[in-house]
């Protein structure tokens, strides 16, 4: 019958946004009437940077979903990794492994919500520390122990000698 209508999106498809409310009128007329009602996609966007905020190619990372399941695995290049589709809920970023000189980050948690914006997650490597070097005793503590040692070698070979003599003029 003709008159005002409203198309109500109750739910969407995995990775499909739920649509807005689409007001139609149908007309009295022979004509096939078409009313669309679009949905659009859940939009991601994974940035994988240094301290600096720098993208940081390398990176092995893999998404999990809520019960543990891979969603989507890749390396790091110098661009964060864009995703549609992801289906709205909550997720874990995981880093496998950590480019040459970095550490691994911690798991970043994060959702997906209901909106067509694109929604950026931002994971950050810190530099590995430079091995610290073991505090020198420095050349002077080494070469007073290598002296004391020659100097006791020095003393043991030439004692005999010195006892020999001392015996020797006691005789006398």
């Amino acid at each position: 019958s003709t008159g005002k209508y409203t198309l109500h999106e109750e739910i969407a498809p995995e990775g499909y946004l739920v649509a807005e409310d689409v007001t139609f009128e149908v007309q009295e007329t022979g004509e096939i009437q078409k009313v669309t009602m679009k949905d659009d996609v859940t939009k991601v966007e994974i940035s994988k940077t240094d301290i600096a905020g720098e993208e940081l190619p390398g990176a092995k990372l893999t998404i999990y979903d809520k019960d543990g399941k891979v969603v989507e695995s890749w390396t790091s290049d110098d661009k964060p990794h864009y995703i549609e589709m992801l289906p709205i809920g909550a997720y874990t970023l995981h880093e496998e492994s950590a480019p040459e000189g970095y550490l691994v980050a911690e798991d970043i948690k994060f959702e997906v919500k209901n909106t067509g914006e694109i929604q950026k997650v931002t994971m950050k490597d810190e530099a590995e520390k430079p091995p610290v070097e073991p505090p020198k005793t420095g050349e002077r503590t080494e070469f007073l122990f290598w002296f004391l040692l020659t100097g006791l070698a020095g003393v043991l070979l030439i004692a005999p000698y010195i006892f020999r003599f001392r015996r020797q003029g006691n005789r006398h």
